[in-house]
């Protein structure tokens, strides 16, 4: 396509480029997103922020496609038709770190490296509905809900877990006081200043005896948040020595929850932001993030607003992928902070299950767009266990169509998924021969590259620079109004034997001649049946890269990219475009 001529009078603009990607922000018009006030993380060079990212990463200034999960054997065991009701982590005396897998009669004990153990239930109990998981000191308690005893378990894989109708101290003491009581029911329970704490009621909170946390004084040790207000406890988390209390509508927290309870008190820190989901609630450092209604916060946002007007949500530069939040079933969302990031999985538009995880660098504050997932989602939980020597993300699927060797493929079980593993592919089935390898579809839209200049100009080129291994991707154009869009370059799949150099003969995957890493090919990904590896070793994250430029007339107040990707892994480096302004009409031509 012919390039945009220049002729006298022609205002001439400077390119505009982003050297680099470090956030989303979807609220902003896209031609008023702005390259060169943040910086890298090693606070090197100017970064850029884009409209939209799916399945994307931002890490060193470069937009790349996130890692990849898998389905580890060690974490899945064979469920037989029986239904995945919780999880929670558990660490025995010896240091082992194993994730506790409820069914509805038994408990499955899975860790990394070692052999499932399973832990009966008593004959007489049966589960139905979610439970959760609390570890207190050497044991583990079961909850069953506000309306069943919650169960126990004390470590030793020979015992079942058993309701307690009665403190320890009445089984072996008999003048122990007769007023101390078993643990009441509960959803949920922490455990802070040594002591178990459990919510009773809308606005109630109990808490045991110091150090053992079967005994209870439901007389005594108890407390009333806010009574009489329409405002229940969501949630409670431990925080420097004190335990924030999410309300649906405000947040309290108490102090002086550790020793003898004698200083205890109540301090409301927020009104107006309460916590919409008791899972979504996470921690990072001093700060707290979880979600309210319309948005995520921090704790340090909650004790501002004391003295000011409800704060900015820190999901405000993400306001339009949160309206599409299905907030009718906001309340299951999950959330958990593992290494540098926040995950939080949300019921996106029509759904009624948490169908798509938001990312959030904590480090540098800004948004990495959605996780989606090619065979869907219903994260439950978010765990964070050991694999392969290092914390990792779990995402608990309670309920999914899992077609397993020994399961119908009708029936409901569940499954555990590690997240952001190494790889560019969602790994499934992995106790199934062959394995499947989903492919992460990648996307992300740039800014709006105006030019610095308002009103109409007229695009003369644009360049992008990418790298690409075993991919498929496509490169667009699109502006504000209608068709002023173009496809750059269509859905190309790179080959793998095929260089960009002429003169070069055709690689031979069996690679005989160990030429595997010669320079200039198209493609470098390397797949199970190609033959011999190669002698020197294989590079398997190695990437081919690309800078192509692209001659345009096109006449718009801006333009924007459009990268899509839909196999293998896909890196954009940067992206710039240059023109000419509006023609100066009193200049005449001859």
């Amino acid at each position: 396509m012919p390039r945009t001529p220049q002729f006298p009078g022609d205002q001439p603009l400077s390119v505009e480029l982003d050297t680099g990607f470090v956030g989303v922000n979807d609220k902003v018009d896209p031609a008023l997103l702005r390259s060169g006030n943040i910086t890298y993380q090693d606070g090197q060079g100017a970064a850029g922020l884009c409209a939209a990212a799916t399945n994307n990463r931002f890490i060193a200034g470069l937009a790349q496609t996130r890692p990849g999960s898998l389905m580890p054997v060690a974490f899945n065991p064979t469920f037989n038709n029986s239904q995945l009701l919780g999880a929670g982590i558990y660490s025995d005396p010896d240091g082992r770190e194993w994730m506790a897998l409820a069914q509805d009669n038994q408990v499955r004990f899975v860790s990394d490296g070692a052999t499932p153990v399973t832990v009966p239930l008593d004959e007489e109990v049966d589960l139905s509905t979610d439970v959760e998981f609390t570890q207190c000191f050497g044991d583990l308690v079961l909850w069953r809900g506000p309306e069943e005893p919650p169960l126990y378990w004390n470590g030793d894989p020979r015992r079942s877990f058993f309701v307690v109708t009665r403190p320890p101290a009445d089984l072996t003491n008999p003048e122990a006081p007769r007023y101390l009581k078993a643990t009441p029911p509960g959803s949920y329970g922490i455990v802070a200043g040594d002591r178990l704490w459990v919510v009773t009621g809308r606005d109630t909170v109990a808490w045991s005896d110091l150090l053992d946390y079967r005994a209870f004084d439901l007389a005594l040790n108890t407390a009333r948040l806010n009574s009489g207000e329409d405002d229940a406890i969501v949630a409670l988390h431990e925080w420097e020595s004190s335990i924030l209390v999410f309300k649906d509508q405000s947040i309290f927290r108490l102090l002086g929850t550790t020793g003898d309870l004698s200083t205890l008190a109540a301090e409301r820190i927020n009104r107006g932001i309460g916590c919409l989901a008791r899972r979504s609630v996470a921690q990072v450092g001093a700060e707290v993030f979880w979600l309210a209604q319309g948005g995520v916060y921090k704790i340090s946002q909650a004790f501002e607003s004391r003295l000011q007007a409800n704060p900015i949500p820190l999901s405000d530069s993400i306001d339009n992928t949160m309206r599409r939040i299905n907030w009718t079933h906001a309340h299951r969302a999950c959330g958990i902070v593992v290494d540098r990031y926040y995950y939080l999985a949300v019921p996106m538009d029509q759904s009624t299950r948490n169908n798509v995880l938001l990312v959030l660098d904590t480090t540098t504050m800004q948004w990495q767009g959605m996780d989606t997932f090619a065979d869907g989602l219903d994260c439950r939980q978010l765990l964070q266990a050991d694999l392969f020597g290092r914390k990792v993300p779990f995402a608990i699927d309670h309920q999914f169509p899992y077609d397993g060797p020994f399961i119908s493929p009708s029936s409901r079980s569940g499954r555990i998924i590690a997240l952001d593993q190494p790889g560019d592919y969602d790994h499934r089935m992995v106790n199934v021969s062959p394995n499947r390898q989903l492919n992460i579809e990648w996307s992300l839209t740039t800014r709006g590259y105006a030019l610095g200049e308002l009103g109409l100009k007229r695009i003369r080129s644009v360049r992008a620079a990418w790298g690409q291994q075993g991919g498929e991707s496509r490169i667009s154009l699109f502006g504000e109004g209608p068709g002023e869009g173009r496809v750059l370059s269509d859905w190309r799949t790179y080959d793998r034997t095929k260089y960009t150099r002429h003169g070069f003969p055709a690689y031979d995957t069996a690679n005989g001649s160990d030429t595997f890493s010669q320079p200039y090919r198209e493609d470098y990904s390397w797949v199970a049946g190609d033959g011999t590896q190669p002698q020197s070793g294989l590079p398997l994250q190695a990437r081919q890269h690309y800078v192509q430029g692209w001659p345009l007339r096109a006449e718009v107040r801006w333009i924007a990219f459009t990268f899509e990707n839909r196999a293998g892994g896909f890196i954009l480096k940067s992206v710039s475009a240059d023109g000419l302004g509006e023609r100066n009409v009193l200049t005449r031509r001859n």
